[in-house]
């Protein structure tokens, strides 16, 4: 287990998501970067986005839970939240909108209509505005 980093997944999970990643095509090693050292740094990642969920789920307030006690009817008013965040931005709200009916990857890219790149932007713009509006108590 990897508690001493805050993490309930193992090691052995660690190095499997990061391998998983590498060989997915969603990190490729740059043609400069020895690979372990690649490697490492992929896996480093991996624990720091697994980190930061296992705080967003610890910062999730309890009295709203206690006020929401249906799940599905919380999931819904968060998803109306964060949709209005994108009431602006045609573009985020279709990936968002695509991203719930589980659209993943190429077929993601294909639905918005997106080369890699642009949907790395759109992801990254939404993942910041998301995080944005958390830190302000919006979501």
């Amino acid at each position: 287990m990897l508690r001493g980093a805050g993490l309930p997944q193992s090691a052995e999970d660690l190095v499997q998501e990061a391998y998983s990643t590498v060989l997915g095509g969603q990190r490729s090693c740059p043609a400069d970067v020895d690979f372990l050292t690649f490697l490492r740094n992929v896996i480093r990642s991996v624990a720091s986005n697994w980190r930061k969920q296992v705080e967003r789920a610890r910062e999730l307030p309890l009295e709203e839970e206690v006020a929401n006690p249906d799940p599905d009817r919380w999931a819904k008013e968060r998803t109306e939240k964060v949709l209005a965040l994108f009431d602006g931005d045609p573009v985020a709200r279709k990936v968002l909108l695509l991203m719930l009916r589980e659209k993943r990857g190429r077929a993601l890219r294909r639905a918005a209509r997106l080369d890699h790149r642009g949907l790395a932007t759109v992801r990254r713009r939404i993942r910041r505005r998301t995080e944005r509006a958390r830190k302000r108590g919006q979501l």
